[in-house]
């Protein structure tokens, strides 16, 4: 049974052909890197596709395209530029892989673990950023002694301060209490002013008058 997989990477852009009923085929050899350091060594491989394989590498495959193909190998002969008759292996690709996205223009392929978009680092001795905003449609926090805001979005202003001191709250009404509502006096009665009461003076009791029990008389049983 023979039957082959390759891994390598294109060493040329592809070859374009077509059959005589216009079917595709794809023409392209692989380089497969084996050892290390100083005894790399490469191997190549020819090989053919035909038909939907040969389009889809012909269509998205360039040269450095690492690709996995599955086959068999069949020998072939050609003629070089030079006219000489070559004999060499070739496989014929039944099934093709991707195994990275084809390079740009000027760009060689990178076979690394993708890469992603990482946040800025802050320097050394920065402060973490937190996001203490507030949320949408609720008042921010006071601290802690902080007067309340009114609502509106507007901040009392405090008044003015004279000479250091703390301006002091008006004095409260005062109130009378137990004093009967006032009629109001009918139309054409004049109200007569009062009159103040006559004073009297009390006359001082004379010093030295006895005082006696009522029903005592004092001329009677007096002795002689």
């Amino acid at each position: 049974m023979n039957n082959i997989t390759i891994f390598g990477r294109l060493t040329d852009n592809p070859e374009v052909k077509a059959t005589n009923d216009n079917k595709a085929i794809s023409k392209f050899s692989l380089a497969d890197n084996h050892g290390s350091g100083q005894d790399t060594k490469a191997s190549f491989f020819r090989c053919t596709a035909f038909g939907k394989t040969a389009e889809l590498i012909n269509n998205s495959c360039q040269k450095g395209h690492r690709l996995i193909v599955n086959g068999r190998m069949e020998e072939e002969k050609w003629t070089d530029n030079q006219g000489a008759q070559k004999t060499g292996w070739n496989c014929i690709v039944s099934t093709m892989n991707f195994v990275e996205a084809a390079p740009t223009s000027g760009q060689s392929p990178q076979s690394g673990p993708p890469q992603y978009n990482q946040p800025p680092q802050q320097g050394y001795g920065a402060p973490p950023q937190y996001n203490n905003q507030p949320p949408q449609g609720y008042p921010p926090q006071q601290g802690y002694g902080a007067a309340p805001v009114p609502p509106g979005g507007y901040q009392q202003q405090p008044g003015p301060q004279y000479g250091g001191q703390t301006p002091q709250p008006p004095a409260p009404p005062q109130h009378s209490y137990n004093q009967p509502p006032q009629q109001p006096a009918p139309q054409g009665y004049t109200a007569q002013p009062q009159q103040p009461a006559p004073w009297s003076p009390q006359q001082p009791q004379q010093q030295g008058q006895q005082q006696y029990p009522p029903g005592w008389d004092p001329n009677r049983d007096v002795p002689f």
